[in-house]
């Protein structure tokens, strides 16, 4: 993985294409009161279906109709960020138009693509601190180290996708 992170969880499964599903089981492990080997699939099999994924195909297709779903089945917001590893900065894919102040039911995912341009899902623990480096050294930057990543919703609608699909490892993206 070109990115290393305390603020991020990256699940472990080389055994599928199920990554999305695998951070959704993440952030259900910590709701529980999970706090150690969040990485390894064998502890989060209990936790994988705390959450609606009826449908859900993998690899997972990224575009607004697919996670709008996920969120209305689970009333939960979903933010996808990106990894840019060209210039090692992460920025919005995709701000959900569910907006929820409810801190446990906000799930801030983590795109990251590999120099063989794998993309693999990860769990974000703490958005602002993640991006604290970033934004403590941009002056263009939307947010603060302590701003809200849900104040996103505001700034953006939601991204767009166009119509064509690139599958990569683990997941379809629509671009």
């Amino acid at each position: 993985m070109p990115f290393t992170s305390n603020n991020v969880i990256n699940p472990r499964n080389e055994a599928d294409n199920k990554c999305l599903m695998w951070c959704l089981a993440i952030h259900n492990a910590i709701q529980q009161g999970q706090k150690s080997d969040l990485c390894r699939i064998s502890k989060l099999k209990k936790y994988s279906n705390a959450y609606n994924l009826t449908g859900v195909v993998y690899p997972f297709v990224i575009n607004k109709s697919n996670i709008k779903k996920i969120e209305d089945a689970n009333d939960i917001s979903i933010n996808i960020f990106h990894y840019e590893n060209k210039s090692k900065s992460i920025y919005p894919l995709h701000i959900s138009t569910s907006f929820t102040t409810n801190k446990t039911k906000q799930i801030n995912l983590l795109l990251i693509t590999d120099e063989k341009s794998n993309k693999h899902f990860t769990y974000i623990t703490n958005y602002n601190k993640l991006i604290s480096k970033q934004t403590n050294n941009s002056k263009t930057s939307l947010l603060k180290p302590n701003d809200d990543v849900s104040k996103l919703a505001f700034i953006f609608k939601s991204t767009s996708f166009n119509k064509k699909s690139v599958v990569f490892y683990g997941l379809i993206l629509h671009f």
